[in-house]
């Protein structure tokens, strides 16, 4: 198990935190299997308390890829930078599953998250930029 916390810009939304972390945490998986730390054949699991993340990789990640990042209505997408980001990365690290645990209850991984994100938020550290977040998870521009 890996535990690091972040503090984001202060305007950051829980879905920009959520997404924003599972990047973090498949480039952190891909340095791993880069250092031979982990097999990249290994079935690994991610697990998270985000709908919005579970969702969008098991669901809808395809789809939007092939729909140029753009919603059914046309709409460009949310946090489409990102997408892309985990779209490529997955494509390089097969066998990951993501698996969705309804939060605050008692999955032991959910409720050391919950406390990292809770730290993390009250730390005094500088939190990165919403530029920084960019350079560091996202395809394309701002």
């Amino acid at each position: 198990m890996w535990k690091e916390n972040f503090k984001v810009y202060n305007k950051a939304s829980a879905q920009d935190t959520e997404v924003f972390g599972f990047v973090l945490c498949l480039l952190k998986l891909k340095s791993l299997i880069v250092k031979e730390a982990i097999e990249k054949s290994s079935k690994i699991v991610v697990v998270t308390d985000s709908s919005y993340v579970a969702k969008g990789v098991n669901n809808h990640l395809q789809t939007w890829s092939v729909n140029g990042w753009r919603k059914s209505s046309g709409e460009v997408l949310v946090h489409a930078n990102f997408w892309k980001r985990i779209w490529l990365t997955l494509k390089e690290i097969p066998g990951i599953e993501v698996r969705w645990v309804r939060g605050h209850k008692t999955c032991s991984v959910n409720i050391l998250a919950d406390s990292l994100a809770k730290e993390g938020a009250q730390s005094q550290q500088v939190p990165l930029s919403k530029e920084d977040v960019w350079a560091l998870c996202c395809v394309g521009d701002i």
